[in-house]
């Protein structure tokens, strides 16, 4: 057996789609993090440009 309440069954199969759980969006925890996380991240990225680099 299911454990599925008759009416549940009922009411999916007279719907035309069945329903979809849909979560509320929420903010994250690192919402807050994210200015200093992005500095961070593009602080990390070598500059291949400036054409100071050493030789290997």
């Amino acid at each position: 057996m299911l454990e599925v309440s008759h009416n549940t069954v009922r009411r999916y199969l007279r719907s035309e789609v069945l329903p979809r759980y849909q979560r509320e969006a929420r903010p994250s925890k690192l919402d807050r993090y994210k200015k200093y996380i992005d500095e961070r991240a593009e602080a990390a990225v070598p500059d291949l440009d400036s054409g100071d680099r050493a030789a290997a």
